[in-house]
């Protein structure tokens, strides 16, 4: 980011794993913000999932992994994050400051959902 921090991936301490950006100041290491996507997508999303972890070190304790957000990307011109998440098969800007959606592109057997239930800025 142009401030220096970084933007990454991380766990809330739920069942639900690589659905939630936090921004880290690495200087202090101190947590700037953090967005969990459970409280901007459907809550159907993720409590319907079947996707669980399939790694090494958490398969077998029952992680769903529903989002799994692979990339973000901050553009400092117009304040939005840029993510694409590999187990919904979507990808989508968001105003970083306000949480809006601006655009989303998915499998459209999620269109209908999730149309229904964000609001598009």
């Amino acid at each position: 980011m142009p401030n220096g921090n970084w933007l990454l991936t991380v766990d809330d301490g739920s069942k639900y794993v690589e659905d939630t950006i936090a921004e880290l100041n690495p200087n202090t290491g101190k947590i700037v913000k953090v967005i969990d996507f459970k409280k901007i997508f459907p809550e159907s999303m993720y409590k319907k999932s079947k996707i669980k972890v399939n790694d090494n070190t958490s398969s077998g304790l029952g992680l769903m992994d529903w989002l799994h957000i692979n990339t973000i990307d901050y553009d400092a011109k117009t304040g939005n994050i840029l993510l694409s998440a590999r187990n919904q098969d979507i990808i989508w800007s968001m105003n970083y400051q306000t949480k809006k959606i601006n655009w989303f592109l998915l499998a459209s057997q999620l269109k209908n959902d999730l149309v229904h239930s964000i609001s598009i800025s």
